[in-house]
């Protein structure tokens, strides 16, 4: 998710509030998920159906204020899961995923950040125009979608019985300023194909910004979070603590890969990537920028040593040319180009074991989640005037959730990368501190 400040207040008038529970209560036969799970598209579900639970977990050692809270540091933890037979209850809705359990302790707490989730999903799934990325769409037609895009069935249902083996869990990572389900429809499709899936808020909102916030205290960063979020995967039940993998969003990557530097005990079998934004800079602004990522600069990466799979679009950019014409006179106009990612701040490391992807199309940045698809099941409903573009950025990240779950099976299972995924020429692979294919 791009980084950027988030305004609550001016949300607060979309707060949905629900009743949650988080206990776990049961068999849903196969759905035809680009029927009944609109946001799937053609993606097709695994075997088992698909459970979703939430709660709250509060770490301990790290305090958190925000105006009448002032306590443990909370965080608001998504849980997918392969189930069995559907009890008889509904499948969810995009909104149900704002249903967090609330407590009198935290009120202005929950309702601020269930106002963040809104804007979020304003901000970057309704308002952005993909043909231009400049467009903002009128106030009144937003309102009017995003109560639409609310009520949009999903793949899951709400506590119904897991399927009584282990399972191979992921550790999901939204981006800065995002959300734990930024991306449920990854969730839903891994879980219905035999994966629990964890996912975790791993920033709150500030009473001294207006936004959310990355970190609540100096002595603490994302990587204690990691720590705190990944005990509680693996101490739950159904989860094969020998098979846990991540994969993380923009912010959420480079979370996770500065993880894997700064702790020595491996719990990650390996890392996916969806777009960290590193990929496309060069090392002298990825120095300015993200100074905690200097051990990538400098060589020093002795921990990193998970196998880890980095996607990242071609990107399309405008540049000014110059005709000099018969006569003398010249010309100025403009054209398009496409730049392939360089990967450029990672090759300084030379111990982790990387597979760098390019996807072959130039997916926008946070087309990598469902977040920023949100709009495609009402293309036509809406006759979205950039409709053509969310199809096509629909059917790429498809391909990429496709790709994802092949990686994170094989890994998984202890197996080589399928031919047929390292041969798909939608994406290109290149080895990097990587034996050669044989």
């Amino acid at each position: 998710m791009v980084i950027s400040r988030i305004q609550l207040l001016p949300f607060l008038k979309l707060l949905f509030l629900f009743a949650s529970g988080c206990s776990m209560a049961v068999k849903s036969e196969q759905i035809p998920s680009n029927i009944q799970a609109p946001q799937w598209g053609q993606l097709q579900p695994g075997e088992y159906a698909v459970g979703y639970r939430d709660t709250v977990l509060f770490k301990s050692d790290e305090n958190f204020s925000y105006f009448t809270f002032n306590g443990p540091k909370p965080f608001y933890v998504s849980i997918w899961y392969p189930a069995e037979e559907k009890q008889n209850k509904p499948f969810m809705k995009m909104e149900d995923y704002l249903n967090y359990p609330k407590n009198e302790r935290y009120t202005q707490l929950y309702d601020s950040l269930t106002a963040a989730f809104h804007s979020v999903n304003l901000q970057y799934g309704v308002r952005i125009n993909l043909a231009n990325g400049d467009d903002r769409f009128a106030e009144d037609s937003v309102q009017l979608l995003y109560r639409d895009i609310l009520q949009t069935q999903t793949a899951a249902q709400r506590n119904i019985t897991p399927f009584n083996k282990s399972f191979p869990c992921i550790l999901y990572h939204h981006g800065a300023q995002s959300i734990p389900f930024d991306n449920n429809v990854f969730c839903e499709y891994m879980a219905s194909r035999g994966f629990i899936v964890v996912s975790s808020s791993y920033n709150l909102p500030s009473q001294w910004t207006g936004g959310l916030k990355v970190s609540t205290d100096e002595q603490f960063n994302d990587v204690t979070d990691i720590d705190f979020i990944l005990a509680f995967a693996g101490n739950m039940s159904g989860v094969d603590k020998s098979r846990i993998v991540a994969t993380g969003h923009s912010w959420g990557a480079q979370a996770l890969l500065r993880h894997d530097n700064e702790r020595s005990g491996k719990l990650f079998k390996c890392i996916v990537s969806l777009h960290t934004t590193l990929e496309d800079v060069p090392i002298e602004y990825a120095r300015e920028g993200w100074p905690e990522f200097s051990y990538l600069f400098d060589n020093q990466c002795t921990q990193s040593t998970t196998p880890s799979f980095l996607l990242a679009p071609y990107t399309k950019f405008t540049v000014e040319e110059q005709d000099t014409l018969p006569g003398g006179e010249t010309r100025t106009g403009k054209k398009t180009v496409s730049r392939k990612p360089g990967f450029i701040p990672f090759r300084n490391n030379m111990t982790t074991p990387y597979r760098f992807i390019t996807v072959n199309y130039p997916v926008k940045h946070d087309g990598f989640i469902t977040c920023g698809n949100l709009r495609f099941p009402f293309c036509e409903k809406y006759n979205l005037k950039d409709k053509e573009e969310i199809k096509l950025q629909q059917k790429w990240y498809e391909y990429i959730v496709e790709l994802t779950y092949k990686v994170l099976s094989s890994c998984t299972s202890n197996k080589e990368i399928p031919s047929s995924a390292m041969d798909d020429d939608r994406f290109s692979w290149e080895l990097f501190n990587v034996a050669e294919r044989k």
